[in-house]
């Protein structure tokens, strides 16, 4: 079904999201007979969601293999602590980007769009903005920040499994590290999509 769901995307010139090797390898197989595929790439530094974990070994051979056959965009990881400021683990996270952005420099690696902030590390953590960010729960109003900023619910979401993912023992899940697994763990990701207005 991913595959399916690619190509509708991709047929709507809708920037898409890369975030493991078997999207990745769905994507360069689309490639074959499409020119206009846009993405980002997902980094997962440490909040158990969608994403190439930080320290995979093979993310600079995946993201040089897409570069030959699309446009890459941009590069993000989602933090999940930035409720408070100065919070150890959302600056361990911004480290661990810092480091995989540093890594594929290296490797003569850019991006045009660098992000890692959502709403909240938006409010509180200004030097984490890098050049963009994804300021979602902020157009909800529903932003646990110290300011109120007087927006207002717009719409629903609905989804339903897309991939799965399997993380280390120790893992951090989810926002404010809600759970830590285990063991190893297989995951469920699921996309959201916007369906209509309120």
């Amino acid at each position: 079904a991913i595959k399916e769901e690619l190509e509708e995307l991709i047929e709507n010139n809708i920037i898409i999201t890369i975030g493991s090797e078997n999207s990745a390898k769905e994507v360069i197989e689309i490639a074959e007979n499409k020119n206009n595929i846009r993405a980002h790439i997902a980094i997962d530094t440490g909040f158990g969601r969608y994403g190439f974990l930080y320290n995979d070994e093979n993310l600079i051979n995946i993201v040089k293999q897409l570069y030959e056959k699309i446009t890459i965009e941009g590069i993000f990881s989602h933090l999940s602590c930035p409720y408070y400021k100065n919070d150890t683990w959302t600056l361990t996270q911004f480290e661990r980007f810092t480091n995989v952005l540093k890594n594929l420099e290296n490797s003569k690696i850019k991006f045009k769009l660098v992000h890692i902030c959502n709403s909240p590390a938006f409010v509180n953590y200004k030097q984490m903005r890098l050049n963009s960010a994804r300021i979602g729960s902020l157009f909800l109003g529903r932003v646990d920040a110290n300011e109120s900023l007087g927006l207002k619910k717009i719409g629903k979401l609905k989804t339903k499994i897309s991939e799965t993912k399997t993380v280390p023992k120790g893992f951090n899940i989810g926002y404010l590290n809600i759970y830590k697994t285990k063991r190893e763990t297989k995951l469920a990701i699921i996309p959201a999509r916007l369906y209509g207005w309120i």
